[in-house]
């Protein structure tokens, strides 16, 4: 999408016909035009077929599940069981989306009391403790997601992506940044409620990372988390 210059055509007034049309010409620049089936499963309630049958089976094109694990954060029971400021040790701090900005992750603004007591869910270490990882902010729009290295959880209104091997957190974090992945969860994968589901961000249709262009958008990444 990206190289393609896709998020120069598309915005949020652009018709249907007009997304698929450029969405196509995005496809065919990338590699030769995909094979399309007479039948395409529907990814999202609300997709039209046709638009899916752009992504199906194209070499060029894969799912963001394929290159993720996705994660949701710590949920608390109660609201008490949440601090703006930890009373002792027993309360941890986590990334909230309040702390996300494009790319940029701030400080923990929140405090949970961490325990399985006190929490539907606790996130496992293998979640958040790693040197590099993307938090996406479950509202919008728009999306807002960053490169975080805190090694801290996230909280309850965060997903954390955590990048398989060879894929760089700053490559995911600008697509999903892009004006392209914006519109397609806002205006096409149902979640123009503003509430981002963890089987449509793992299903959404992604490029698939060109060494060269990783590494490049994963140092504009990093220069714009600073």
């Amino acid at each position: 999408f990206i190289e393609a210059g896709a998020y120069d055509y598309i915005h949020k007034s652009a018709p249907a016909g007009l997304v698929e049309k450029k969405l196509r010409h995005c496809v065919d620049r990338r590699s030769a035009t995909p094979a399309l089936p007479a039948a395409a499963s529907e990814l999202h309630e609300g997709i039209p077929p046709a638009l899916l049958k752009l992504f199906h089976d194209n070499p060029a094109v894969t799912q963001l599940g394929d290159l993720v694990s996705i994660h949701a954060g710590a949920t608390p029971r109660r609201a008490w069981s949440r601090r703006q400021a930890p009373p002792d040790d027993e309360w941890r701090g986590v990334v909230t989306a309040r702390a996300i900005d494009r790319f940029h992750a701030g400080r923990p603004t929140e405090y949970l009391l961490w325990s399985r007591l006190h929490l539907f869910r606790v996130p496992h270490p293998s979640e958040y403790s790693v040197p590099e990882k993307v938090l996406l902010s479950r509202s919008g729009p728009p999306l807002k997601a960053a490169v975080d290295k805190s090694r801290l959880p996230a909280g309850t209104d965060v997903y954390s992506l955590i990048p398989g091997e060879g894929v760089s957190a700053g490559y995911i974090a600008c697509l999903l940044n892009s004006r392209v992945l914006d519109f397609y969860f806002n205006r096409l994968s149902g979640a123009a409620d503003g509430r981002l589901r963890i089987e449509a961000i793992r299903e959404t249709p992604v490029p698939r990372p060109d060494t060269s262009a990783a590494q490049e958008l994963a140092k504009i990444a990093s220069l714009l988390s600073h």
